[in-house]
């Protein structure tokens, strides 16, 4: 299903337990253009205080009552690590709120453990940890037991692998964020790329308004913009991978289509939102032309 994420913005958030914040702005990375967070004001509750909730602990929302339900206690949320979103998010900030809500890890936040082998599933055919055959000369293998206490050695023999306590996770998910806060995707906001400029092969024709949502994923799908200025203004969408790149510091996003494209690409009205029938059309209408 295709929504506007403006639409989101305000809607009542209802834990297992009761109300507890209204949306006021949508998180996503810079990368894959996936929404990574709710931002909830929870002022209501507590003073002056905004709680992140990612998508993974969301249900589906209503639409008409604008309520979006959580898997998760008020009290849980309340207790979250505060957030001032004044600032950017930082990856040490993102651990510590996954950490608390006991969230997976899936948007690679150490891909350090992100190996070969612990990303290969058997339904692509693969062998995960622990499935491999154990070599039965291990088992003689002279010295092995000098290095390994009692349970690493019987783990060793099994051909397992040793589990990492909660000690050792924590730190090795702080020391390697730190390495890394350079290289991982960075958060945006909703709120802030409305009004960004659409930069076209032949110049400024345009600017932001909206990004519409594939809610079944919680995915940015199309951008919607207004192309052209005054009475020649009109709404059409772009879909991301006309999308050559963003300087987030000028607040322009330069796409690989020209003025004449979006002059002639079929408009779009928010009021009917985005139908199978007008998808075909831009389809259509973006596949003629040369990316």
């Amino acid at each position: 299903m295709l929504r506007k994420a403006k639409e989101l913005l305000n809607f009542k958030v209802e834990a297992l337990d009761g109300y507890v914040g209204v949306i006021k702005d949508i998180y996503f990375d810079d990368q894959e253009w996936t929404v990574r967070y709710f931002v909830v004001d929870i002022s209501d509750l507590l003073i002056d205080r905004k709680a992140l909730i990612a998508p993974i602990s969301v249900g589906e929302a209503d639409w008409d009552k604008m309520i979006l339900p959580v898997t998760l206690k008020k009290s849980k949320i309340l207790e979250s690590p505060e957030v001032d979103t004044d600032l950017p998010i930082s990856l040490q900030y993102e651990i510590a709120v996954r950490r608390h809500y006991e969230w997976p890890i899936y948007w690679g936040q150490v891909s350090f453990l992100d190996t070969a082998d612990t990303k290969t599933t058997e339904s692509e055919g693969g062998e995960l940890p622990g499935d491999e055959e154990v070599d039965p000369a291990l088992d003689t293998e002279p010295g092995i037991g000098e290095f390994m206490n009692e349970e690493d050695e019987e783990l060793y023999m099994l051909g397992m692998p040793r589990e990492s306590d909660e000690d050792e996770i924590r730190e090795m998910e702080f020391s390697r964020a730190e390495q890394e806060s350079s290289f991982s995707p960075e958060l945006r906001s909703l709120v802030d790329i409305f009004q960004y400029r659409i930069e076209t092969g032949t110049g400024e024709n345009g600017r932001m308004e909206d990004l519409i949502l594939d809610v079944s994923e919680w995915t940015v799908r199309y951008l919607a913009v207004t192309s052209g200025y005054g009475v020649r203004g009109k709404m059409t969408l772009i879909p991301l991978h006309w999308v050559k790149s963003v300087s987030w510091g000028m607040s322009k996003i330069f796409v690989s289509v020209d003025e004449e494209d979006l002059a002639k690409s079929p408009p779009y009205d928010p009021t009917i939102g985005v139908s199978q029938e007008y998808e075909k059309k831009l389809f259509d209408f973006y596949d003629n032309l040369k990316y």
